[in-house]
């Protein structure tokens, strides 16, 4: 099966238990419009949990901005237009502050960046995401389209276990990040 926007839709109302499916994203139905009010902001909240999802991750290595910091740091660079989420490297010394779409640091002239990029494309979604997204927009949905808390239960039960799910198999695809050996670690040899 492949993924589609009315498809994604689809799966979150049918965690919801209705029996009325949406034919395309854009329809104006009680379903469809429920959908589209809370896809976007779940979309992008679940893209910026805690944890990496791999299929978003980017690299970019940033210039510095023409302006210099007004004081405490060396450079200042912008955050990717799309960005949604960075990962601070395992880099010893590395003093970062982000500051809105800003990141300040001593570290210069290029920065070396990977971040959670805002994926749009329901093709590009890990099928992973792609079921956490259908059940979190049910999850949002439920009140609206069920008004059964024992079903908002039973469903943030269930993205719960497709979490510990997606958290395993980011694992796998993950090597380990080498801990930074300070003095009293090195004092050993």
């Amino acid at each position: 099966m492949s993924q589609s926007l009315a498809g994604l839709y689809n799966l979150a109302l049918q965690e919801l238990g209705s029996g009325l499916g949406v034919a395309n994203p854009d329809e104006d139905t009680r379903n469809g419009r429920a959908c589209r009010k809370c896809y976007e902001a779940t979309r992008k909240a679940e893209l910026r949990r805690p944890g990496y999802w791999l299929f978003a991750m980017k690299q970019r290595t940033l210039s510095p901005d023409g302006d210099a910091p007004a004081f405490d740091f060396n450079y200042q660079y912008s955050l990717p237009a799309t960005s949604i989420k960075i990962r601070k490297p395992a880099i010893a010394g590395l003093d970062w502050e982000v500051k809105g779409r800003k990141i300040f640091t001593n570290d210069g002239p290029t920065l070396n960046l990977d971040y959670v990029d805002d994926i749009t494309d329901v093709t590009q979604f890990d099928p992973l995401f792609y079921l956490a997204l259908a059940q979190k927009m049910a999850i949002a949905m439920c009140e609206e389209i069920t008004q059964s808390n024992s079903k908002q239960a039973t469903i943030f039960q269930k993205w719960k276990e497709t979490m510990a799910d997606a958290k395993s198999s980011n694992a796998f695809e993950t090597p380990p990040i080498d801990g930074v050996e300070g003095s009293w670690l090195l004092s050993r040899y």
